[in-house]
């Protein structure tokens, strides 16, 4: 029986690297706009992407995904203006995040496939990143577990263990949906739950890989499978083998260990003892 439908964020339910994308140039055309043209007339989207990497590189567990992002925009105007402006950094910052949540790209199969599966199901995000439910006007999870707040981040199967416990379940009535192999599938069966990777681009399917959709209107039915977690199982959907398949409130985010912690989630693709993990999109956040 499954109980639980937890859901990634990033790349699952939105188109992620669209909406960073969008709010990088945002951010690119103010720093520009406010900086001497000969300082940042040669600044690119991709400085900033790498800024912010460096940043996250470093961070520690405690550090939240917008403080990164900020950090990075510091080190950006330093280079641009020597000496820094702190206040231009916590403008640009906070341009970027509105610009970021301002128009949320949603994929079409999302909104139905939580329709027809609160009925049945409770549903929760568990994702590494910041992308908060009700920004994207999603409110059909009762509960949303972000790795800055748990102070445990994808692909250590301990996040999923400390899910499992809030939530009163045991592993295997927990179903982890999302599109990275190494954080949402591997990592989530590592820790006893079931799991369904979200192939949208029609990538092939790895082995160790054995339940998977396209389409997220596909998961319903999916779910009455019994092999979504087994290795040597294999179970497909909407695209890959072409079956087609009431709104509940809260959003809170649960604290974790130390209650305050902040965590830089998906930086470099692997986190707490998960170094043996991979993931697409793993450090996009922010």
């Amino acid at each position: 029986m499954v109980r639980w439908v937890f859901f990634d964020v990033d790349q699952t339910l939105c188109d992620f690297a669209t909406m960073m994308r969008r709010a990088l140039e945002s951010a690119l055309g103010e720093l520009q706009r406010r900086l001497p043209a000969s300082s940042a007339g040669g600044l690119t989207v991709d400085d900033l992407r790498a800024a912010r990497d460096e940043v996250a590189a470093s961070a520690s567990a405690s550090t939240s995904m917008e403080q990164i992002r900020l950090q990075s925009f510091r080190a950006v105007v330093a280079r641009c203006a020597p000496g820094g402006d702190e206040g231009l950094a916590q403008a640009v910052t906070q341009h970027h995040l509105r610009r970021r949540f301002a128009d949320p790209v949603v994929y079409p199969d999302v909104r139905p496939a939580l329709d027809a599966l609160t009925p049945r199901h409770r549903l929760g995000v568990v994702s590494n990143g910041n992308s908060y439910p009700h920004t994207l006007g999603l409110g059909h999870f009762s509960e949303v577990f972000l790795a800055q707040h748990v102070g445990l981040r994808k692909p250590d199967p301990a996040l999923y263990a400390h899910v499992a416990r809030e939530v009163g379940a045991p592993p295997e009535q927990l179903v982890m949906v999302g599109d990275s192999v190494g954080h949402d599938v591997l990592a989530a069966r590592a820790a006893g739950w079931r799991a369904v990777w979200v192939n949208r681009e029609g990538r092939d399917v790895p082995p160790h890989v054995t339940a998977t959709v396209s389409d997220l209107r596909d998961l319903e039915a999916l779910l009455g499978e019994v092999d979504v977690r087994r290795p040597g199982d294999t179970a497909q959907a909407g695209g890959v083998s072409g079956c087609r398949g009431g709104s509940t409130g809260g959003t809170g985010s649960r604290p974790g260990p130390g209650g305050s912690g902040d965590g830089a989630g998906g930086v470099g693709g692997c986190g707490p003892g998960g170094a043996g993990f991979g993931g697409s999109f793993g450090g996009m956040v922010a």
